[in-house]
Formats: structure tokens, C-alpha cells, sequence
């Protein structure tokens, strides 16, 4: 595994635990965070990233991704896996499949773009 992928390994960790501070140590100060798709956002540096970590911790344990492939090419990493969500009510899960682009800068994550399967 590459020290890339090893950073994005460990920001993946980070989120399933809701330790924004783990997270936060992996990314640089000006960092870019953006969604495409339904839950759409863009979140701009550390502090940035911290408030849309504290907006969806509440809903970690009703999220779950798996990725399936990992592609490293450089400062690049393409992650392809499959998101899942719990319905609260039914307690039925969802999927669809999403695309994660990672860019690191100095072994620090500088961007992450995250593209959902329903656009």
C-alpha cells in the first residue's frame, strides 16, 4: 500500500469513528471538500470539514461505505465502492454506488470530491 493510500485508508477510518480530530490531522489547512449529488456540499478548509463531520456524526451509525476498488496514480487516489443508508424507520438498508477522488499534497489530503451513482 502507498503512503497515499494509506492516508486516504486512515481519513476513511476517521469518519467511520467520528473523530473529527483524526480526521482533521490528515488533511491540510486548506483543504476542499465537496459533494455531488442529493446531499450536495462544499466545505472549504479544516474548520470546513469539522462542521460538516459534526452535521452528519449523528447519522454515522446509519451509514455505512465499502470500498471495492482503490486506484492510486501519483498525488491521486480514485476510490470506488458502494454507500449504504438505514431507513430509521424500517430499519432497511439502501445502497448506490459512489466514487470518491482523493488529491494529497505534502502526504496531506488537499481535496476530496465525492461523485453519487444517482446523478
Amino acid at each position: 500500500m502507498t503512503a497515499a493510500e494509506e492516508t486516504v485508508r486512515l481519513a476513511y477510518e476517521a469518519v467511520r469513528r467520528g473523530d473529527v480530530v483524526g480526521l482533521l490531522n490528515a488533511c491540510a489547512a486548506d483543504v476542499e471538500w465537496r459533494l455531488c449529488g442529493p446531499t450536495a456540499c462544499a466545505r472549504a478548509g479544516r474548520e470546513g470539514v469539522a462542521e460538516w463531520l459534526l452535521e452528519v456524526e449523528p447519522h454515522l451509525p446509519d451509514v455505512r461505505f465499502t470500498p471495492s476498488r482503490i486506484l492510486e496514480a501519483g498525488s491521486e487516489v480514485v476510490v470506488v465502492g458502494f454507500a449504504e443508508e438505514r431507513d430509521r424507520a424500517t430499519g432497511r438498508w439502501a445502497g448506490r454506488e459512489r466514487v470518491h477522488l482523493w488529491r494529497l499534497a505534502a502526504g496531506k489530503v488537499a481535496r476530496v470530491v465525492e461523485y453519487d451513482a444517482t446523478v
